[in-house]
């Protein structure tokens, strides 16, 4: 759990790879020590409502998707390899169980932080975006029309640049400005604390481009699950950092993407061809080819 740390206002990505055997002779995959295993396929994590399913880019505000694209179709006829799509808060949150072996987790929530603000890099138009990660009994929940975990603050209102009530153009200090940051948390930390009260979340997880402000976060968010919460004593969780720091998405498609593929019948190949399969094969030989791309 972070360090408490002040919610007063003070003075002042991918994906990864795993991939399938190919019929290039061994020599391409390598051979001897230390030489990389061949790839069994790319986990694509990215910002919007993602079909994992079928494959497809639905929309993205940050990658400027309107409609459809077929997006998967596309990377395998790229790689050469099977490719899956995944939002990158899911696939963070699936990294998180697979990490976990699917048994620690149970109901938990991943907070997807992303701004250049945070680590005061220069950008004329900023961004900040905050997608959140839903696991309900160690699965990742998509929701029917894969749109779980995209976020609006219940504060927004019309003309706001960002998904908060405060726009962009007053977030510019966010990484030397206390004030700055408290405002932003506790309007974070309000709109989060009614699903962790609501879901009974117990494991509240924080990734992205916000190292060196967790403890401020945690002291927000454990601020505004006591005030929303309506009975005597304060609702147990725990907040932490993601395992893989800033690559858990990345991360996460490769688990993700693993997981769909040792579950086709098709795969079985691989056993023929006397390489490991499921978890083994995944820490055996997909970690050592991971690459993002985020």
């Amino acid at each position: 759990m972070f360090e408490a740390g002040a919610c007063e206002p003070g003075p002042s990505a991918a994906g990864s790879s795993a991939a399938e055997p190919s019929s290039a002779p061994p020599a391409a995959a390598g051979e001897g020590e230390g030489a990389c295993p061949p790839l069994l396929g790319v986990g694509v994590a990215m910002s919007g409502i993602v079909d994992q399913q079928r494959g497809l880019l639905k929309r993205s505000r940050l990658l400027g998707a309107e409609e459809d694209a077929a997006l998967e179709e596309r990377f395998a006829r790229l790689f050469g390899v099977p490719v899956m799509l995944e939002n990158d808060a899911n696939a963070a949150i699936g990294g998180e169980l697979f990490a976990s072996r699917y048994r620690e987790l149970g109901d938990a929530l991943f907070m997807l932080i992303e701004s250049e603000l945070f680590r005061d890099a220069p950008a004329e138009r900023p961004r900040l975006s905050l997608g959140l990660g839903l696991a309900l009994d160690s699965r990742v929940h998509q929701g029917v029309d894969h749109t779980s975990g995209e976020f609006r603050s219940v504060y927004w209102q019309e003309g706001s640049d960002t998904q908060f009530s405060i726009p962009s153009s007053r977030l510019l200090d966010l990484s030397t400005n206390r004030d700055t940051r408290s405002r932003l948390f506790l309007e974070m930390g309000r709109n989060i604390a009614l699903l962790i009260n609501s879901l009974n979340i117990h494991t509240v997880i924080v990734g992205g481009d916000i190292q060196g402000f967790q403890d401020e976060l945690a002291e927000c968010l454990h601020r505004a699950v006591a005030e929303n919460w309506s009975y005597s004593g304060t609702p147990a969780f725990q907040i932490r950092e993601a395992r893989q720091g800033e690559y858990a998405s990345a991360y996460g498609a490769a688990c993700l993407h693993a997981n769909r593929l040792y579950a086709v019948d098709s795969f079985d190949e691989f056993t023929l061809r006397g390489l490991k399969t499921g978890l083994d094969a995944f820490e055996h030989a997909g970690a050592k080819t991971t690459t993002s791309m985020q």
